[in-house]
Parts: structure tokens; sequence; C-alpha cells
């Protein structure tokens, strides 16, 4: 949780001098690390039907604790109850978005790298992707890692990686979501912005297929969080995606107590590699249109 909600809601003090620390978040239990649940939804309860938790190649359990981090790029620090800063790990994620591939696999989101975990059915990490160039930082994971992102991924905003992912229904195509519009080509840049990357992957590969941008609606149109106090667009975000038969796209846009919900289509133009020219002149424009 971030630091200034546990000051908020939980009174607790002795995390208070990290209320300034960009991208500071309170782990009280980093013994705790990523699970999968499912669970089947009856008319009158819900049943858990099996529990995965996320494990590397000699069987440990993986924590939610982030990389290290460089000089050029920063991670978020993870903060205990006392207040005193948690060391990093390598094979640490912070996860988000989930996709089943046709083979019984996973595909996970991280917002750390930010990178793709792919998960075997028993939980077991296959391989990390990566930025490229970031290797580095995950020497020490005990599974794969391979830097099959583009650079430009390193490029997020603290706590604003990865969030939603979603496979096509072949299991040929990764469709990836950032959270938040990345600091490219500075942080100031990153918080004016307005247009979120969607990025189409290769599932075998990581080679970037195509990219569209998203644009977020305008700040006071999230009525709740208007009632509440004042937002800007630093405050927006998408949190999932899911993929339609049609190939269409389910977007979740929201900031804190507003959500909404598109169906969008992507402009087959906007592939890498075609009609660049014509990408140029129209940079500026949407390349996501919503239905």
């Amino acid at each position: 949780m971030k630091v200034k909600f546990a000051l908020d809601h939980f009174g607790l003090e002795s995390v208070a001098a990290h209320a300034s620390t960009p991208g500071a978040k309170v782990m009280p239990c980093p013994e705790i690390g990523p699970t999968m649940v499912e669970l089947h939804v009856g008319r009158r309860r819900v049943r858990t039907r099996r529990i995965v938790v996320l494990r590397d190649a000699r069987g440990d359990a993986l924590s939610g604790l982030p990389p290290s981090g460089t000089d050029a790029r920063a991670v978020e620090p993870a903060i205990d109850i006392t207040g005193a800063v948690l060391p990093p790990d390598p094979g640490g994620a912070d996860t988000e978005g989930l996709a089943i591939s046709p083979d019984g696999s996973f595909w996970v989101a991280d917002e750390y790298g930010p990178s793709l975990l792919h998960v075997d059915p028993d939980g077991s990490v296959l391989e990390r992707w990566v930025p490229a160039g970031t290797e580095a930082l995950f020497a020490g994971a005990h599974y794969p890692i391979r830097g099959a992102l583009p650079p430009l991924a390193g490029r997020r905003r603290l706590n604003r990686g990865f969030e939603g992912l979603a496979l096509s229904a072949d299991g040929r195509f990764l469709h990836l979501a950032f959270q938040s519009p990345l600091a490219h080509p500075d942080e100031k840049a990153g918080l004016r912005a307005r247009h979120v990357r969607l990025w189409t992957l290769d599932s075998a590969s990581g080679a970037l297929v195509a990219e569209h941008l998203y644009r977020l609606d305008k700040p006071g149109t999230f009525a709740r969080d208007n009632d509440i106090g004042k937002i800007d667009r630093a405050d927006l975000k998408l949190c999932d995606l899911a993929a339609l038969p049609s190939g269409d796209l389910l977007v979740l846009e929201r900031a804190s107590a507003t959500a909404k919900l598109y169906r969008i289509r992507l402009d087959p133009e906007r592939a890498l590699g075609r009609d660049l020219e014509r990408r140029r002149d129209h940079a500026r424009h949407r390349g996501a249109e919503r239905r």
C-alpha cells in the first residue's frame, strides 16, 4: 500500500519519514508473494478451485519485493511496518494482468520491470521478459531472464508499469497496456501526456508487432472523483484488458472512485512497418477507436 494510505487509514506513523519518497510502498508481510487463485462464483457462494503460487526453478515462492535500481532507473522502495527499507529481490514481482495460453500456461504482467512472466500450469516461472538493457537488474533471479522487450518499456512511471494483459484467441499475440503514459522523454512529459501505449507482442519471441495509442478521457469526466476533490491527468490509468472473439479489446479506464469500460478496435494501419509516412504525419492522432 502507499505510504499516504498507511498513514491516513491505519495511523502507521512509523512510515511517516517516507511520505515524500517517490513510489514508496509499505509491505506489512513481505514474505507473501504473487499467487494465482481460481474461483468458482456460484449463485450463493464463492468457492476456491485452486491456488497456484508463483515459484522459481528451485521451487521457492517469489516475493513481492522490487529489484535493485540504478542512478538512471528508479525503482519503488519497499518499506516494512517499522519504516525500515527492505532489501531488493531480483526475482521479486509486482504482478498485475493475467492471461491463460491454449496450452494451459500463464502470462503474468509485472509493474516493476515492467516485465512479462511466462509461467507453467503449476506456477513455475519458465522465463521473464524484461526491457532490453535491464537484464543486469534481475541477475540473481532463479529462473531465465531475457531482454525481449523494447528498451522504451523501461521509461514507465513508478508504480505504473504493465497493468492490463490479454491474449489473442489463438495464443499468438499478447496485448499489453501500460498503466499510464510513459515518462518519455522525461517525467514531466509523462505527467502531462494523455495517451497510453497499447502494445501487441509476438507471444513466441516478444517482438513488438504493433503499437497503438489510447487517449484517456478528460479528468473532469470522472464524476465521483471530482466530487471528492480535484484530479488531473496524472491520476488516470488503464487497469485491465480483455480480448473479445471479434479481435476487439475491452479496456478498463479509471481514476480512484470512477471506472469506465470501453470496447476498442485496434487500427491495423498502425502496425509497425506499415505506412510509416502516414504515421509521422498523423503522430498526434489516436490509434485506438472507441466503440
